[in-house]
């Protein structure tokens, strides 16, 4: 350090002996001579210290946010305790089972009718299906019950595919969503003292358009992820069909509570023809209100934004936005902001995110065919409801028993399937896309609140980053809504 101070010291006196006469010699003795004056300084130790405090003491708040992101976004498994062979069967909060329940019981009642036809038709004491014209022999069902095993297995297993197909493009989408962020962050700043570029006289309105612009373009990383989500999800199946995404209340604002059993069933079962949601809402709900989005797009986006958005498809919202992203990009690769190869790691990470929607889309549009599936239901149908008539000859009046058993069994596992089917609905297993919009938009603050601490402390200055509300547009749009 010393060496270097003395050579930088003795290279700006020989400059300015020498009389400077050539604007390239003036740049380098006013390089030198800022270079010297760095050297000759000491680091500011107090504002070290107190960003050292800062980091460490919002280490554990920013870590303990990080593991319940990570949290929500994990699947669900099954406990893994000594007792949970036990403990985890009378878990009530599988919605799969409240799904299969209307099954179950029509299992069961059918059992207790063909138990009470064989006894008023043939008596108690029958042996052998033989004996009884109501009764079925246990062979036909036997062949049928392992055909009918391999289709559910089948169609369940090209569920899992598809679901995890699904989870692996939602993947791509974030990874690029991230890296753009910090693309943002890093390149997308004014030079710092020390850096290619860096003039003492920088005009002030050029940081602060670059702070808007950086400040835009994590707004609309946002934007672009919400419109996805809507896509895929809320513009198919509408909002959650739960008391909980609408704040407790009721249609007519009454406060429900907690469902009963019956009502659980009867809500569950109406959701179900919407893929656990509401139904399909109006685009115009979609851009003022967003319920279940977070952050929601009624905070995300200006009036003015909404009503021009509203004259765009939902399916070509996030297109629209993406374009908006790179034209913002374009300009400061042309006025010299941005360097060209972050400008071009930030189309890449575009086409990643836009490719990765296409597959999304795939999913969606691609069902199992509608012929195999109805035939899977009707023999289903008919296998599990004919049941009951062949275990009234063995289980007598505990017919209802294993004929509720047999049905939980196999519509459980065609429900499962039937539910992994759609990814992006509302039933569980799905993509938690809102979680995933959460963690995107909490690590993109992140994210930039980092590389403006990293950027103030190496200059000195106290610059901060604003809170989440930073985020919301306060300039008036550009590219496809406007000129700047």
């Amino acid at each position: 350090m010393q060496i270097h101070r003395r050579c930088a010291s003795r290279d700006a006196e020989t400059l300015s002996a020498q009389g400077i006469t050539d604007v390239a010699d003036g740049e380098a003795f006013v390089a030198l001579e800022d270079l010297a004056r760095r050297a000759a300084e000491r680091p500011n130790v107090e504002n070290v210290l107190a960003a050292s405090k800062d980091l460490r003491r919002n280490f554990r708040s920013r870590r303990t946010s990080a593991v319940v992101m990570a949290n929500e976004l994990a699947s669900r498994e099954y406990p893994r305790h000594t007792f949970s062979f036990l403990t985890g069967l009378f878990d009530g909060s599988n919605e799969t089972l409240w799904r299969v329940v209307p099954q179950v019981l029509m299992a069961a009642a059918i059992g207790a009718v063909a138990n009470l036809l064989k006894v008023r038709l043939c008596g108690a004491d029958v042996k052998l299906s033989s004996e009884c014209s109501v009764t079925f022999h246990t062979e036909a069902h036997a062949i049928c019950g392992a055909i009918i095993g391999f289709l559910l297995v089948f169609c369940a297993n090209i569920a899992y595919l598809r679901y995890y197909e699904a989870r692996s493009a939602v993947g791509d989408i974030y990874h690029g969503l991230r890296n753009m962020n910090i693309e943002f962050a890093s390149f997308l700043r004014a030079p710092t003292a020390g850096e290619p570029g860096h003039q003492p006289g920088n005009p002030k309105d050029a940081t602060v358009t670059i702070k808007d612009d950086q400040l835009e373009l994590r707004r609309l990383s946002n934007v672009l992820f919400a419109f996805i989500r809507q896509a895929l999800r809320e513009h198919r199946h509408g909002y959650r069909f739960d008391s909980r995404s609408r704040r407790g209340l009721g249609e007519d604002g009454a406060d429900e509570g907690k469902p009963g059993f019956l009502r659980r069933i009867f809500k569950l079962s109406k959701a179900a023809s919407f893929g656990g949601g509401t139904g399909p809402v109006s685009e115009e709900s979609l851009l003022e209100e967003d319920i279940c989005g977070e952050p929601s797009l009624a905070t995300l986006l200006t009036p003015e934004e909404r009503r021009r958005y509203a004259d765009v498809p939902v399916g070509n919202r996030f297109n629209v936005c993406v374009a908006e992203i790179q034209r913002i990009v374009a300009r400061n690769q042309r006025e010299g902001d941005l360097y060209e190869k972050a400008a071009y790691d930030v189309y890449k990470e575009c086409d990643r995110v836009l490719a990765a929607f296409k597959t999304c889309e795939r999913i969606v549009t691609t069902p199992i065919p509608y012929q195999y599936v109805h035939m899977v239901n009707l023999v289903l149908f008919f296998f599990v409801f004919s049941a009951p008539l062949v275990f009234t000859v063995t289980f007598k009046r505990l017919t209802p028993l294993p004929s509720g058993i047999l049905a939980l069994g196999f519509y459980g596992i065609w429900e499962v399937g039937r539910s992994m089917m759609d990814p992006f609905n509302w039933m569980e297993p799905c993509v938690n896309l809102t979680a995933i919009g959460r963690r995107i938009s909490t690590e993109a603050q992140h994210i930039t609140d980092a590389g403006r601490r990293r950027h103030s402390v190496i200059s000195g200055s106290g610059e901060r980053v604003g809170s989440g509300a930073g985020m919301i547009a306060r300039r008036k749009p550009t590219g496809y809504f406007g000129t700047r």
